[in-house]
């Protein structure tokens, strides 16, 4: 898969009608590319959480070792891993945001034609009653709203579950008490905003269209 040309196919297949539809849309668009996108982010988002683990564990060497006997061995076993995270991790943030640069402007390009193109099937009397500029600024919108989504599905809920994941992991190995002590934390937050979507997105549709 090249990193600069990707091939990004034109709709074969009616547009999407729901929230859920849109997302599948756009990633079918290039799933490769998707699927690459959280295998880095993985990479990318765990490097600090796991290289404070491995930081604590070279503080908790040092402090039950002798100093009489130097640095122990294990602690420079550490320290390598330590900068063996942070270095994959950043790599993978630098690829990433190198195939970005390329393959947002070849998506907006690709779901405005689209859209473009389904809105040119219109009939006559829909030009009529709709200004052309009000209707190819919701073409731009559509497109402009695909890289958003993209945007928070990586960068907000995509980080967020995996850093509490990780986050949850290392407390459940440390003591059961202090990982259920989180895990019952972010599901009494969580939990009642899951029940308010339905609301709230209705409040969003209503506001959207005055």
């Amino acid at each position: 898969m090249s990193l600069t040309k990707f091939d990004i196919p034109y709709a074969d297949k009616p547009l999407p009608q729901s929230f859920a539809a849109f997302i599948a849309y756009v990633f079918k668009k290039t799933p490769g590319v998707w699927l690459l996108y959280f295998t880095q982010d993985i990479l990318h988002f765990i490097r600090y959480p796991i290289a404070f683990i491995l930081f604590g564990k070279v503080i908790d060497l040092l402090g039950h070792s002798d100093p009489a006997q130097g640095i122990p061995h294990q602690a420079y076993i550490y320290l390598a891993g330590i900068g063996c995270v942070l270095l994959i991790g950043e790599l993978a943030h630098v690829w990433t945001a190198h195939i970005i640069i390329h393959w947002k402007p070849r998506l907006r390009s690709v779901i405005r034609s689209d859209f473009l193109q389904y809105t040119m099937g219109h009939s006559h009397s829909y030009f009529q009653d709709n200004f052309a500029g009000a209707i190819a600024r919701k073409v731009s919108e559509v497109a402009e709203s695909a890289l958003r989504m993209h945007d928070i599905i990586r960068f907000q809920i995509f980080f967020a579950v995996i850093q509490f994941v990780t986050n949850l992991t290392f407390m459940f190995t440390v003591n059961w008490v202090y990982g259920s002590a989180l895990l019952a934390y972010v599901l009494c937050v969580t939990l009642p905003l899951i029940l308010r979507l339905p609301n709230i997105r209705a409040r969003s549709l209503r506001f959207s269209e005055e």
